[in-house]
């Protein structure tokens, strides 16, 4: 149970590995004029581990780390810096990723932006929000290392 629900909560996020997954939201065009609450095709865009280095604390220094993806061809690190604002029961989540040693992906860069939701004993539950493809990589800038373009966006949870 959290503590003094409704006060004002500084999430702190430990430096212990994070599940990220995303999806995109692909409904077909039948699909688009169905009523709300149909259901509608989705992908899993991506899923990897999120490790901190430094964690994301209350006096509101940035937090780094990585996302590490598995591929066939070998792990995908993503460079994170993340920040977590205070809230009551949410708190604004912004981190970037950016592929800095990889060849041939190097230079891909995406956005996450979404809500740190509050868990017991005020620990952050999980995080959720929208993920958008900034730039391609180095080789193919105007598209994402999924094969989708920029400005792709998707959904995301990071989940202990």
């Amino acid at each position: 149970m959290t503590s003094n629900t409704g006060a004002i909560w500084r999430p702190s996020i430990g430096m212990h590995n994070w599940t990220y997954q995303s999806f995109l939201i692909l409904p077909s065009p039948s699909e688009e004029a169905t009523p709300p609450g149909s259901p509608i095709t989705t992908k899993k865009w991506a899923k990897g581990n999120l490790h901190l280095e430094t964690p994301i604390d209350i006096d509101g220094s940035d937090a780094i780390g990585s996302l590490v993806f598995p591929t066939e061809k070998g792990p995908i690190c993503l460079s994170v810096t993340a920040t977590i604002e205070e809230g009551t029961e949410l708190a604004k989540f912004e981190a970037i990723g950016e592929v800095k040693d990889n060849v041939p992906v190097k230079g891909a860069v995406y956005k996450l932006l979404g809500w740190a939701v509050r868990g017991e004993d005020d620990e952050v539950e999980s995080i959720r929000g929208s993920v958008v493809a900034v730039r391609g990589p180095d080789a193919r800038p105007d598209v994402e290392l999924g094969g989708m373009p920029i400005g792709t966006v998707g959904a995301f949870v990071i989940s202990k």
